[in-house]
């Protein structure tokens, strides 16, 4: 912990520190306890606080305010709330996060937070008795990134004493890593070979299961089968894996897929790899000679919905698809990534592999996506499916609790947050 009354920004406050979590106050400078460890509690008092930032929530003007800096040792999500402090002092508390390098609260949205039921949900607390004036923020941080918290009370009245002025703010921090995709198998998918598209339909699944990464396929072709359904359906198959892609590097990415038959890979929904065809192992990638939306810039800066081109890509989650199917003989797919700042030689000698074998070339720098960035799972918090945790997803978790309170829900509920089927 640090206490600093120089103001944001300064070199002697806690925005240049390392610790996990330590406090800004705006007041005296000494040392406190350092909070250790992933999980916690503190309790103080907004007594003898000043103003020292703003929030797009809660009308907190010129309210008093502590400073909370939390540097995550892993990529993860922190929880933060201030659950039990209306109960302890009738405070009611407003929770945001701000950019460490200036105190500037971060954009709106799930940043900001005053009551957390919005009047809707029940109690953000389990077991806080009176009306809820509790507040609770979830936020996703790369590893050794920062975060400011800031905790301050609704509107801009003085706090007169301690016991008036008293909350408990707890946190959390639960590390993220990868575990793969989410694929369900099929039979009998229906193919477009017109419009290029790969269809599943519910009633031909055949089972599902999470698959580290995409890499069905070895270099004993060209008698190679992969056959995940054999005996069964040895052919005439098909694979929708879904989930999400972490980047922790912002910059410009190549996706490719070699596959027999066809494959297609979806960032956001939208189309970046088309390798559809009915065909021998062949590769296809977004530079070389793929084609796709063009909802992302382009390296180049073209404009052309069909010109191939590295995709931009921000750091953080974004929703990921890759379509496969088998239509006869022989069968595989390997996922592939061209990461910032390598060079675009493609894995296999030659584009096209229809009229004979194809070889593995060791001088590319593409890689096999790997497991550690794949994720199976939709991100905690993110009920509509959209790759991020915003306001709409809260508004569709408290609709759900309120059709759902107090019932068993053996099929999931986006409310039962525990998975014990039970809201």
């Amino acid at each position: 912990w640090q206490q600093n009354n120089n103001g944001a920004g300064s070199n002697l406050d806690i925005w240049n520190s390392h610790f996990s979590l330590v406090e800004y106050d705006n007041d005296v400078y000494f040392n406190s306890d350092l909070l250790a460890g992933s999980s916690g509690t503190v309790n103080r008092s907004l007594y003898g606080a000043t103003s020292d930032g703003a929030s797009t929530c809660g009308a907190t003007g010129y309210s008093p305010d502590r400073w909370y800096l939390f540097v995550a040792p892993d990529q993860g999500l922190l929880k933060v709330n201030t659950c039990g402090s209306h109960n302890l002092s009738s405070l009611d508390t407003v929770l945001s996060s701000h950019n460490p390098a200036d105190g500037v609260q971060l954009p709106a949205g799930p940043y900001c937070n005053d009551d957390y039921d919005f009047g809707t949900c029940p109690d953000a607390c389990a077991g806080v008795a009176g009306t809820n004036r509790d507040s609770a923020l979830s936020i996703y941080l790369e590893a050794g990134s920062s975060i400011l918290v800031r905790v301050s009370h609704y509107g801009s009245a003085a706090i007169n004493s301690l016991a008036e002025g008293q909350f408990s703010l707890n946190y959390s921090f639960m590390p993220t890593a990868g575990d793969g995709l989410w694929g369900k198998y099929y039979h009998d998918v229906v193919v477009d070979y017109g419009q290029g598209s790969i269809a599943f339909p519910e009633s031909n699944l055949v089972t599902d299961a999470i698959d580290s990464r995409i890499e069905f396929l070895d270099h004993s072709w060209p008698w190679y089968s992969w056959q995940p359904l054999f005996p069964a359906y040895p052919d005439h198959y098909g694979v929708d894996w879904k989930g999400y892609l972490h980047i922790d590097q912002a910059g410009f990415y190549g996706f490719g897929t070699i596959s027999d038959d066809g494959s297609q890979v979806f960032i956001h929904d939208n189309l970046v790899v088309d390798n559809h065809e009915i065909q021998y192992f062949d590769w296809e990638d977004n530079i070389s000679e793929g084609s796709y939306i063009g909802m992302y810039p382009l390296e180049d800066g073209g404009t052309d919905d069909h010109l191939a081109g590295h995709l931009y890509l921000e750091k953080g989650f974004h929703k990921l698809e890759v379509k496969f199917y088998d239509d006869d003989a022989f069968d595989g797919i390997v996922f592939y990534w061209l990461r910032p700042g390598t060079e675009n030689v493609i894995p296999f000698i030659g584009r096209s592999y229809d009229d004979g074998d194809s070889y593995f070339n060791p001088a590319t720098q593409w890689e096999v996506v790997p497991q550690n960035v794949l994720y199976s799972s939709q991100l905690p918090g993110d009920i509509d499916g959209d790759g991020d945790v915003d306001g709409l997803d809260l508004q569709l978790f408290c609709a759900d609790y309120q059709a759902h309170a107090g019932t068993a829900c053996p099929g999931g509920c986006p409310s039962d947050v525990n998975d014990d089927q039970l809201v």
